[in-house]
């Protein structure tokens, strides 16, 4: 074993026999900040948590967009869904929360690499975070098709224009009929635009656990934060205590000599003083006495 090792094991013993002398400081500090984690644990409200996942699908709403699959701007559909628009909606279809109230409860993840939203709701009562989330899921895939929708009409009624013209002509050409054939076509595929914007994939169930943390965890918490504060202090307390008592015993050490070793240590430690000082007039009289002459 090495020197360090060696020093190691004996601050290890040495903290030990601190801890094991100051128990009594050690478990009042435990204990209280037990008892105040179970305060505080009985104060803070339970919360249930509830998450629906779906599916987010792509919308052409341009006849002329290419047939390759296409990828959806998760970042964007994020936002829609947290939006106050989509809160709205599905805050009326529940009757029994305002918007504000559920935007607060609401939280949108979107994993990366994926086109798959998950909204989750926290509230108080397990069963009304499972309806919140599941409305919410409904209320958005219902606001991404009318919004679809209402982008498709515009195009629509163009298209309806065209169709109108061509078939107002007695006989068409050739021609004019595969241009009507291709309208009729977009036309088809515009207004399904929006019938499938997405789909839920999970939908959110009643959550039989608390999502916040527990009594036991604040009263845990509390024991182990006491723990670590009542050794400190002891550890503290014991190196304070080491020095009181080291500076005891040197001034009963000093009191326990003979007046005459004391005295003795005094007036060496002065006449090394006065050796160490460099001779003036009150040390050499006479030499003041000459000096007077001299100048008189």
């Amino acid at each position: 074993m090495g020197k360090n090792s060696f020093v190691s094991v004996i601050e290890l013993r040495v903290i030990v026999g601190v801890i094991m002398r100051r128990w009594l400081l050690i478990v009042t500090m435990a204990l209280l900040f037990g008892a105040a984690g179970l305060v505080l644990g009985a104060a803070v409200p339970v919360t249930y948590s509830a998450g629906a996942s779906l599916t987010v699908a792509p919308l052409t709403t341009s006849p002329f967009a290419s047939s390759a699959p296409q990828q959806v701007n998760m970042a964007t559909e994020r936002e829609v869904m947290a939006s106050r628009e989509v809160a709205q909606t599905a805050a009326e279809s529940l009757d029994d929360v305002t918007v504000d109230e559920l935007m607060e409860q609401t939280s949108v993840a979107a994993p990366t690499g994926s086109q798959v939203l998950r909204v989750s709701v926290r509230d108080a009562d397990a069963r009304t975070a499972a309806d919140r989330a599941n409305a919410l899921a409904q209320a958005y895939l219902d606001f991404r098709r009318a919004g679809a929708g209402e982008i498709a009409a515009g195009q629509i009624e163009l298209l309806n224009q065209q169709v109108a013209e061509l078939t107002s002509a007695d006989s068409l050409s050739e021609a004019e009929r595969d241009e009507l054939s291709a309208l009729h076509e977009q036309l088809t595929e515009l207004s399904l635009v929006g019938e499938i914007p997405g789909r839920v994939i999970s939908s959110a169930a009643v959550p039989t656990a608390p999502a916040s943390p527990g009594i036991m965890v604040y009263t845990t918490a509390g024991v182990a934060l006491g723990l670590l504060v009542g050794c400190t202090l002891a550890l503290a307390g014991a190196r304070s205590s080491r020095r009181s008592t080291s500076g005891e015993r040197g001034k009963r050490h000093s009191d326990s000599l003979p007046a005459d070793v004391r005295d003795g240590g005094r007036a060496a430690g002065a006449h090394r003083t006065g050796a160490d000082r460099p001779a003036g007039p009150a040390d050499n009289p006479g030499r003041e006495a000459t000096g007077n002459r001299v100048q008189v």
